[in-house]
């Protein structure tokens, strides 16, 4: 790749490391640093991998560059096919400046028209056809495609790279480097698979002059990405990762899930691998390494679009209510489950049957339920809503909402004046369609409000967690059935702001991600097929969204739990052809 302006690449040979680094990369080059694969002629037909552009820093007004990108060909023979990002300090400027471009030698790079930022998260990949050749670069941060139409490329494919670069001028000789800090490449794949990266016969430092001027990490532990530094200091391997953990008793998709007191993680109901039929079959998580899986007590109903909250009793004993739902028909029966005593124990029934209805934990411990359906026709939604004491053991009705709702997100909160309120968002109401509006319960006075619409209409048939209070009493809410973006209300100001995610955000569940101030929102699957395994993080303190590490399986409708020791259990849901799964997977932040 080359510069900016100019005509072609210059691909140095590799120096030996003899004499030259004490770095232990397999490889040196003048002008790469990263990993290669090397092999015969037709070896290669795809590479892709995503990364956040990195800022260029020190400008001040001399001209330097980098840049990293993705390609086929180029480091054992003169043929190359590549797209990638920029990062280049201006001569004459002390503002950097980032674009996205591809390339295919012997013709000169071409700059695409999109705008690029630092911090911008962007996803690669270069594929062969049957005639010709795909070459896509996407800027997921904006949702900019800056892809060009197919080309025809002719070289061996006999390497694969993943690489940060020191272009070349395009009458020779190397461009200054640019101080780019550090680059990851993450969920890297080589023809459509993990590409099994390994140090000690892929890596490459970038040598210039006897001197290592940017160095390559080790893989991270999926051997599926890498980081590479500015400088001789080799940086740190990602760590974060996804790791396989013990199988469920049994494959459930749309399951409800809660953190236990001790730590441990209870699934039950939704829908089981047995005939996609609803199930009452119940499972806990214990972390360890590996995780395992227990069956446990089944409830005493099936239940699929049922509410899972933990409460604490009379006597101050911790338990579980699972209420409503649907099997052959709609319920309205209640069940307390006791791990300790490994039961479930039937309630009071709720005033009214229901699924697909919402709730949330008030400030006094009591369960607010709000709307939902009484048929599975779904043509009549509730605006009724009921209180669950778990001290008294009964169900009070409340006051109605305004508007009648199912499908729809619920989350306590605190408003600006310090009072403790419950928001109910969007859903969905038969004749009028997906809703944007949000309503407000005011425990002390039981009486709603209607709340600032959101910019779009949302509802969430598989994601009941993906409203989320965040740490500064602001509330994140996801993706929705068919819905991409994010929006995020602030109760000081009673408004919503909207958030563009890199990532397709339908049936995928979100969580909280650590609780001091570097804290995060992990979301993670999808039902959109291009989106199936990967995952994306979301920073409260600059409003942005990035891409993380893919899941190891493809899943939707699934567990998504944050465990006491910060790592993040993803289990069940279903897969691609819409089968439940059983396997589970660890998220190590």
């Amino acid at each position: 790749m080359v510069g900016q302006g100019t005509a072609t690449i210059t691909v140095t040979e590799r120096l030996s490391l003899i004499d030259l680094t004490t770095n232990s990369a397999s490889t040196t080059s003048g002008n790469w640093a990263g990993f290669e694969h090397l092999g015969s002629n037709g070896s290669y037909t795809d590479v892709t991998a995503n990364w956040t552009v990195p800022t260029a820093s020190g400008c001040t007004g001399s001209f330097t560059n980098t840049s990293d990108w993705v390609g086929i060909d180029g480091a054992n023979n003169s043929n190359l096919i590549q797209t990638g990002t920029e990062s280049q300090c201006p001569s004459g400027s002390s503002t950097p400046t980032y674009d996205a471009w591809w390339e295919i030698l012997p013709a000169s790079e071409t700059v695409t028209s999109c705008t690029i930022h630092a911090g911008d998260s962007m996803f690669a990949e270069v594929k062969k056809n049957a005639t010709n050749w795909t070459i896509t670069i996407k800027d997921l941060s904006t949702g900019a495609n800056c892809s060009p139409a197919n080309q025809s490329y002719s070289g061996q494919q006999s390497s694969i790279e993943w690489i940060a670069e020191d272009p070349s001028y395009s009458g020779g000789g190397l461009e200054p480097l640019t101080n780019y800090g550090t680059v990851s490449f993450l969920n890297d794949t080589q023809n459509g698979a993990n590409p099994q990266l390994n140090y000690s016969t892929d890596s490459v430092d970038m040598v210039q002059g006897g001197t290592v001027v940017s160095s390559t990490s080790q893989p991270n532990p999926n051997t599926n990405g890498f980081s590479v530094a500015y400088g001789s200091t080799a940086p740190s391997a990602p760590t974060t990762s996804w790791t396989n953990e013990g199988n469920m008793s049994n494959g459930q998709s749309s399951q409800q899930s809660v953190l236990l007191p001790d730590g441990k993680v209870l699934i039950a109901g939704g829908q089981q691998s047995s005939g996609d039929s609803n199930t009452k079959h119940t499972q806990i998580f214990t972390d360890g390494t590996p995780g395992s899986w227990a069956a446990k007590a089944d409830m005493n109903a099936a239940r699929n679009n049922f509410i899972l909250q933990p409460v604490t009793i009379s006597g101050g004993g911790s338990r579980v209510l699972a209420a409503g739902g649907v099997n052959s028909s709609v319920t309205n029966t209640a069940e307390l489950y006791n791990e300790s005593a490994n039961t479930w124990t039937s309630t009071p029934n709720m005033n009214a049957a229901r699924f697909k209805h919402a709730s949330s934990i008030l400030s006094d411990g009591r369960v607010l339920v709000t709307g939902g359906s009484n048929n599975a026709n779904e043509t009549t939604q509730f605006t009724s809503t009921e209180i669950y004491d778990p001290v008294a053991n009964t169900w009070t009705t409340k006051a109605s909402m305004n508007t009648a709702r199912e499908e729809h997100l619920q989350v306590t909160f605190t408003d600006s004046n310090g009072n403790s309120k419950v928001m109910v968002i969007g859903g969905y109401k038969y004749g009028t369609g997906v809703l944007k509006s949000t309503e407000i319960y005011d425990p002390s006075t039981d009486t709603w409000s209607a709340g600032p619409d959101m910019a779009y209409t949302r509802d969430w048939t598989y994601n009941p967690t993906n409203a989320l209070l965040l740490h500064d009493g602001r509330i994140l809410v996801v993706g929705g059935d068919y819905t991409n973006d994010s929006e995020v209300y602030n109760p000081s100001t009673n408004t919503w702001t909207t958030y563009a995610t890199p990532l397709s955000a339908w049936g995928g569940v979100a969580t909280l991600l650590g609780s001091g101030a570097n804290y995060n929102v992990l979301y993670a699957g999808s039902f959109d097929t291009s989106n199936f395994k990967k995952a994306m993080l979301f920073n409260p303190s600059t409003n942005s969204w990035s891409v993380t590490y893919s899941m190891n399986t493809a899943r939707g409708a699934f567990t998504l739990v944050t465990l006491t020791s910060g790592n993040v259990v993803a289990a069940g849901g279903q897969n691609s052809t819409s089968n439940e799964i059983n396997n589970t997977e660890e998220y190590t932040p």
